[in-house]
C-alpha cells in the first residue's frame, strides 16, 4: 500500500482500523466492523471491489459455538454500495437452500449461477495458456492430461503447476523431448509423476485412473 494510499485512508480513520486488526479478539461487534471495513476502504479510495468467499457453507459451523454469522453478514452487506460479494462452495444443495429458503437470512440476496465443468477445449486452453513461455505445456500433452485427469479445475491446476515447476526426470536418462516422442497410453511416465504429486498435495483427493502399465 503506497504512502499516498495511507494518507487517503487516514482521512477516514481506516488506517487505524487496519493497524489494530491483528490485536482484536473475535466478537459479534468486531465481526460487524470487519465486514464493514472493505466498504469503508472502497469509500476512502473511491473504488469498487468484489470479495469472493469459497466454501461459504462452512461458516454455518460457527452456530454450534453459539454464534450465527449469516444474519450479521446479511445485515452489513445489504447496506454496501461499493463492495459486492460472491459466495461459492462444494455443497451446491446447501448453498441453493441458503439463498432460496424464505427462512434464510440470504433469501433473494444473491443471484444463482451454476458453474459447470470445463469443456475439453477450455481445459486444454487453461493448461497451455497458463504455463510460462519457457516451459509451455504442449497442446498434445494438455489434451492427454484432460483425458486422464478430467475437467476439474483444481486438479488441472495442480497437474499443470507440477509439470512447470518440478525438474525433469533424469533417473531414466530420458529428456523432455524423448518423453514427448514416446508419450502414449502405454508410456505415461511424465503424466504419472504429476498424478502422484497431485495426490500428495491435494487436501481432498479424488480417485484418479490407475497408472498406465507398460
Amino acid at each position: 500500500m503506497s504512502s499516498l494510499t495511507l494518507v487517503n485512508l487516514a482521512n477516514f480513520d481506516v488506517r487505524n482500523e487496519l493497524d489494530r486488526l491483528p490485536e482484536q479478539k473475535p466478537s459479534a461487534d468486531m465481526m460487524r466492523r470487519w465486514l464493514q471495513l472493505p466498504e469503508d476502504i472502497c469509500q476512502a479510495l473511491d473504488r469498487g471491489v468484489v470479495i469472493a468467499i469459497d466454501e461459504f457453507q462452512e461458516l454455518g459451523a460457527l452456530e454450534r459455538r453459539g454464534f450465527a454469522p449469516f444474519p450479521l453478514m446479511r445485515a452489513v452487506w445489504q447496506r454496501h454500495e461499493r463492495c459486492a460479494s460472491i459466495i461459492s462452495g462444494s455443497a451446491p444443495s446447501l448453498l441453493r437452500e441458503l439463498v432460496t429458503s424464505r427462512h434464510s437470512p440470504f433469501f433473494q440476496h444473491f443471484a444463482l449461477f451454476d458453474l459447470e465443468p470445463f469443456s475439453t477445449d477450455d481445459a486444454v486452453s487453461l493448461l497451455v495458456e497458463s504455463s510460462p513461455p519457457d516451459r509451455r505445456i504442449a497442446p498434445w500433452l494438455a489434451k492427454r492430461i484432460v483425458e486422464v485427469v478430467g475437467w476439474e479445475s483444481v486438479y488441472l491446476q495442480l497437474v499443470g503447476e507440477t509439470i512447470v515447476t518440478e525438474a525433469p526426470r533424469t533417473t531414466r536418462r530420458r529428456s523432455s523431448r524423448s518423453c514427448r516422442g514416446s508419450f502414449s497410453p502405454g508410456r505415461a511416465d511424465c503424466l504419472s509423476t504429476s498424478q502422484t504429486s497431485m495426490r500428495e498435495r491435494s487436501e481432498t483427493p479424488r480417485p484418479l485412473p490407475p497408472r498406465c502399465k507398460r
